[in-house]
């Protein structure tokens, strides 16, 4: 059995290792608003959640990506990926969208129903809350986590 001593010893190790990764749970940014919607329809057996983060941060930051029920998402400057980020120079703004998407498989192969494929991106880190974004401040990535999202009516699609 270990003694007090080696444990804090241990566990000041480990602090000190974690702190040198690179992430902290630094607070520049504040959720404005923070939503999520359901959706179906489209291609047959489509649906998922579009979800929306308004930030307001004084300075100027890099959104990487963000983490929604333990899927990461990668942030693009265009409109064609899964995750997009809009920056408001007026307002410091940033609105973060993102969509989880899934597409139920209407003729499965049965030679194959024993395997289990998943696309989902293993969590950084464990989080509490809805989300996590990941972003870059001062050349150190921060982390920042979303509370909770308020729940927008669903859209189902013909």
């Amino acid at each position: 059995m270990l003694s007090i001593n080696t444990m804090r010893k241990l566990l000041t190790v480990l602090i000190m290792l974690t702190c040198s990764v690179g992430y902290s749970f630094a607070q520049k940014v504040r959720v404005i608003k923070a939503t999520s919607q359901g959706w179906s329809g489209g291609v047959a057996g489509s649906y998922g959640t579009n979800y929306s983060i308004e930030i307001k941060s004084d300075s100027r930051i890099t959104i990487d990506s963000i983490y929604v029920n333990r899927q990461g998402i990668e942030m693009e400057d265009n409109a064609n990926g899964p995750g997009t980020v809009v920056f408001d120079s007026l307002n410091h703004t940033y609105t973060i969208n993102a969509i989880e998407s899934h597409q139920e498989d209407q003729y499965p192969d049965p030679t194959n129903l024993d395997k289990v494929s998943s696309s989902t991106t293993p969590s950084l880190r464990h989080y509490v809350g809805d989300a996590l974004i990941i972003y870059e401040y001062k050349g150190m990535k921060q982390l920042y986590s979303v509370k909770q999202f308020q729940s927008l009516p669903p859209i189902d699609y013909p």
